[in-house]
């Protein structure tokens, strides 16, 4: 990132913080959850679509190469990166990228069974 957008994105957190906390309060509810967004993998064939991170995703982190990640959002609360990283022998697991997160933003890591390639039929599965 940046000198001047690294300047300018706490600017930008408390605006998107401000907007989450009004919706929030008109709908009664507590936290929002905002998912980053899933591989897709089109029909009969084992290619998947490129990627594309939910637009209210990225307004909260520059997460836009990594699907499965979500962002928790809790008024007053440190907002909570979950930060997925598949363990799986085909693909390469994401970077972390510390640095693009904002100040203040807390990372959890989700370690996960396989990556987002084509799913195994069970061999119980009818």
């Amino acid at each position: 990132m940046t000198d001047r957008l690294a300047d300018l994105y706490p600017e930008h957190i408390a605006a998107v913080k401000r907007r989450h906390d009004a919706a929030l309060a008109a709908t009664g509810f507590d936290a929002v959850v905002i998912f980053g967004g899933a591989i897709h993998i089109a029909f009969l064939d084992d290619e998947m679509y490129p990627f594309k991170a939910n637009p209210h995703f990225k307004s909260w982190v520059p997460v836009i190469n990594n699907p499965h990640c979500f962002i928790v959002y809790t008024p007053g609360d440190t907002p909570r990166l979950v930060f997925f990283q598949p363990v799986d022998y085909w693909y390469k697991p994401p970077e972390r990228g510390e640095a693009a997160l904002p100040e203040g933003t807390r990372r959890l890591h989700r370690r996960g069974p396989r990556g987002p390639g084509p799913r195994r039929q069970s061999e119980n599965a009818p």
